[in-house]
């Protein structure tokens, strides 16, 4: 790899240097939450310095490198004088709320809005001198373009209108609530006179939200339900979600059966009702709801992802039922998003992790589309963030991982490369973090984790802080290079761990957690803090976790079942036990109650409460949140009084499913105080 012509040009250099090993005016006395602010200003200060924007000029012939850099270079290597290129457009289109969908959806055409509003729908012509009406019939319980609240949460469904290709008619769901309970929330509690709102909320063991597609054609003013349902559903309804126009008159859609095993993608003529499943995949635990795919230009090519090897990988499919799927990647490989595909070539490129000694790495790779010739293009150990020409074959990869910082390559072809930015730029001497990549045995499983240590604060022993997420379909951590965390700025090590159930590695480490979560996935957690803990760096007796949503059901059960590793910590709108959750994100993952209450048991917080001692605890929650619902809180404070736990609270009275500023300020303090007691 031969150095560029513009190596002086750094990325690091300046905004690194300017966070200290550790403030005075920032750690004077015992840090609080003001002292943690200030640290996280300078930490983000340094993040944004090595995350640099990329952008390539139109015709692949140049790149811009952002940041510190903010240089354009030429394909050899070299500093040309151009302006930036724009930076994609996104879309002005506003965005639903969370679990909600656009209430509007313009024609191709641009002659016609469909609007839905109180649960029915109405064409509006965009000249506003014309009205159709679609549906009179929705009344709260049956809705028409719009979802239920489940789907939008869980299943991503951000819309639920669709035009067909031709603009000649409109797709849209068609919802029975009828059957499912409701779940109250009370609004505006500060004021005099509170109001209450419901929602229909399945949990586990209840009746679902009936899921239909119906078309209204515009010529004929006639509509009809679609063949979205199995012929033979076997027992509840299918979920539908996943709806996409295709070509001018043709829909896409997939749909699972309840348990989430078995997923389907069908395609549907607008014009005949002609229906077929194109694709069908079981799993044993669960399938992704989601997969990515990409059609290619002749709209009946497609790339699809899929886990029926055991490993996430790309295959080329087809609409035509004639043509069998081609897999384009091996076991062993979890790949990641498409970076470039060359039709001419008929080349994909892509990145996937593919690295024994570390599975969460990324690189780039090449195949051919009959599933030949699969190629390494970035072979080097350590992870690479791709930016790819949008024509040609030239890329950036930043090059780095936990433990080294970035480097800059120019990849003018497959044999050619250029350093833009040196990896010694980075003066470690400012770096006010010390960054290793931990781990340790689960069985036969081996579970990782990045510690950061504070640098030029001593040998310690330091406090530690376990930050967790630790969901299903939730990544462990970054693993690219992290300069300082704000805790590190204030003499705090920090620990991330990937633990089983996340994303990254096998489909058999994600299932190790099914109709066990909160057993396996916590254990990982704790084992991985436990034997950092005794290195002789850590001050074992301060060893905190703390955690939001999932990562607050995680921190609030880890103080319950481990308190002789997590001593402190803080529970932010915990799930405190699956009863209490929605029906497709708990049964994905847990199974039916039915057919699994030891494990729903073993899972629960309120399960574990005794007369045993726990961590101490910090619990907050948003009074209505409409995703995590309060209840949980109160009913894990209601357990605390009966085994006579004290523990501190923080109810925020107009609060969803968020951390509020103040709800920040206590965690911080409550954390601090407890590290530096």
């Amino acid at each position: 790899m031969r150095p560029s012509l513009a190596a002086s040009f750094t990325l690091l250099v300046g905004a690194c240097q300017s966070i200290p090993e550790r403030d005075p005016a920032i750690t004077r006395g015992k840090p609080d939450a003001s002292s943690f602010s200030q640290a996280q200003s300078a930490a983000w200060s340094a993040r944004r310095a090595i995350r640099p924007s990329v952008r390539w000029h139109p015709d692949g012939s140049a790149c811009w490198i952002g940041g510190t850099v903010d240089q354009s270079f030429g394909l050899d290597g070299a500093a040309v004088e151009l302006e930036p290129p724009d930076s994609p457009s996104s879309s002005s289109r506003r965005s639903p709320r969370r679990g909600r969908q656009l209430d509007s959806s313009i024609s191709p055409d641009n002659l016609w809005k469909a609007v839905s509003r109180n649960g029915n729908i109405l064409l509006e012509g965009v000249d506003e001198e014309r009205r159709q009406v679609v549906t009179v019939e929705g009344d709260g319980v049956l809705k028409y373009g719009t979802a239920s609240w489940v789907y939008g949460e869980e299943l991503d469904v951000k819309e639920a209108m669709w035009w067909r290709g031709d603009s000649q008619g409109l797709v849209y769901y068609r919802f029975d609530e009828s059957g499912v309970p409701t779940y109250p929330l009370t609004l505006d509690m500060t004021s005099t006179r509170p109001t209450l709102s419901t929602e229909a909320y399945p949990k586990p063991g209840d009746p679902n939200p009936i899921a239909d597609l119906e078309y209204f054609d515009l010529e004929t003013g006639e509509r009809w339900l679609l063949p979205t349902q199995p012929e033979q559903p076997n027992g509840d309804p299918w979920y539908i979600f996943g709806v996409n126009p295709h070509r001018e008159h043709e829909l896409l859609f997939h749909r699972t059966d309840r348990r989430q095993q078995t997923w389907e993608l069908v395609w549907v003529d607008l014009t005949s009702g002609a229906s077929r499943v194109v694709l069908s995949e079981t799993q044993s635990c669960w399938h992704e709801n989601n997969p990515q795919r990409q059609f290619l230009s002749d709209g009946t090519t497609f790339l699809h992802q899929s886990q029926q090897s055991g490993w996430l990988g790309w295959k080329l499919c087809s609409l035509d039922p004639n043509v069998d799927p081609i897999p384009l990647t091996p076991p062993g490989m979890v790949v990641g998003p498409i970076v470039h595909l060359d039709e001419t070539s008929r080349t994909l490129r892509f990145t996937a992790a593919n690295q024994p000694k570390f599975p969460l790495h990324q690189q780039l790779f090449e195949v051919r589309l009959d599933g030949s010739k699969l190629t390494c293009l970035t072979p080097d150990p350590g992870h690479h963030e791709i930016f790819h020409a949008p024509a040609g074959s030239a890329f950036i990869a930043i090059h780095q991982s936990v433990e080294m910082p970035p480097e800059i390559r120019l990849h003018s072809s497959k044999d050619e490369a250029y350093v833009l930015s040196p990896r010694e730029s980075f003066d470690k001497g400012s770096r006010p973090a010390q960054s290793e990549l931990v781990s340790t045995m689960a069985g036969d499983t081996e579970i990782f984790g990045v510690l950061h240590l504070p640098a030029g604060q001593g040998d310690g022993p330091f406090p530690l802080l376990v930050d967790v997420y630790g969901g299903p379909h939730s990544r462990g951590f970054d693993p690219r290079f992290e300069p300082t965390r704000a805790e590190n700025v204030l003499g705090i090590a920090t620990l991330k761990i990937a633990s089983r159930g996340t994303t990254g590695q096998s489909k058999a480490f994600q299932d190790d957690v099914y109709g066990k979560l909160g057993q396996v996935d916590l254990d990982d957690q704790a084992a991985l803090a436990a034997a950092i803990a005794l290195r002789g760096d850590i001050d074992e007796k301060r060893v905190g976790i703390y955690g939001f949503s999932y990562g607050g059901y995680m921190s609030a059960l880890g103080l319950i079942r481990h308190p002789e590793v997590f001593r402190f910590g803080v529970s932010g709108a915990p799930v405190v036990d699956w009863r209490y959750y929605d029906t497709i994100y708990t049964e994905r993952y847990m199974g039916l109650l039915s057919e699994n209450e030891a494990g729903y048991d073993a899972g629960s917080c309120l399960t574990h409460v005794s007369a045993d001692a726990i961590g101490e605890m910090l619990l907050i929650h948003g009074a209505v949140d409409d995703n995590v619902h309060v209840a949980n809180t109160f009913a894990l404070m209601d357990r605390l009084h009966e085994k006579q736990h004290p523990f501190e609270l923080m109810i925020y009275p107009n609060a969803g499913h968020g951390l509020p500023r103040d709800g920040s300020r206590r965690m911080w303090n409550f954390l601090l105080r407890h590290c530096f007691p």
